[in-house]
């Protein structure tokens, strides 16, 4: 089990040449969190501006990774 995000990451990466596929979809939806995270810092937003950020624009992304 991760308990974070770039610990999680990481796994899918060490075992991309495997499962390249599956890994791809993983590591593709992470890359549009990460990007919203890099927005939300690049717009300045306080730390609660970044939770509701990430609620609405990276929740849907995680959940929908979570249900496969």
């Amino acid at each position: 089990m991760a308990h974070c995000l770039a610990h999680g990451r990481r796994q899918f990466v060490d075992v991309a040449g495997n499962f390249p596929d599956e890994c791809l979809h993983v590591l593709l939806i992470l890359k549009e969190v990460y990007t919203n995270d890099a927005l939300a810092k690049d717009q300045g937003l306080s730390p609660e501006q970044r939770l509701r950020f990430h609620q609405k624009n990276s929740v849907p992304k995680m959940d929908a990774l979570k249900a496969g």
